[in-house]
């Protein structure tokens, strides 16, 4: 009795479908800013130094115009006082002539020379010293804050996505098929 055996094995079968990402809009923003750089402003006045040469100056004979009027204008009037200080002494002495003896050649002599007489003496000028005075220089400085304004908008980006996917399927089931033929006539020996 023969008996025929026939299996059919099971056959799975998939389907796959890749992920998807989709998207629209535009995704490259540009920057839209306003800049306000900072400032400094700085003043300054610088320092400065006097140095004051005139009595120095006058004390060597370099006067100025003022200075040297009424030097001259002082001078004059010593002179003038001097003078007629000597007039009056040698007028008062002609005067008192039987008093004393004969004062014409005294007056004389000292008129021709000693009152001429000048004395001469070595010395160093300037003998004061220059004037010096410091003014102090000074710095003012002013900061204006600098700023960043961001106007950028936000762009709203629409998108899709299906992530990635496998499906499972049976193609063919499996079988076992047994079939009993009777007699011999499917045998061969």
């Amino acid at each position: 009795m023969p008996l025929i055996i026939q299996s059919q094995p099971m056959i799975i079968g998939w389907d796959t479908q890749d992920a998807v990402l989709q998207y629209s809009g535009q995704t490259a923003l540009t920057l839209d800013l306003n800049i306000v750089d900072p400032q400094l402003e700085m003043a300054s006045v610088a320092p400065k130094l006097k140095i004051d040469q005139s009595q120095c100056f006058y004390e060597i004979g370099l006067k100025d115009m003022g200075r040297f009027m009424r030097d001259a204008a002082s001078y004059s009037r010593a002179q003038l006082a001097k003078g007629v200080q000597r007039v009056v002494s040698q007028g008062n002495a002609l005067a008192d002539i039987h008093l004393n003896q004969d004062p014409i050649p005294q007056q004389a002599r000292y008129n021709a020379f000693e009152s001429n007489l000048k004395e001469f003496n070595y010395g160093v000028v300037p003998k004061s010293r220059p004037k010096i005075t410091v003014e102090r220089g000074d710095v003012n400085y002013r900061l204006k804050r600098g700023r960043v304004e961001n106007n950028t908008k936000a762009v709203q980006v629409q998108s899709y996505y299906q992530p990635w996917r496998i499906q499972y399927y049976v193609k063919q089931y499996d079988r076992v098929d047994i079939s009993y033929i009777e007699g011999d006539a499917g045998l061969q020996v």
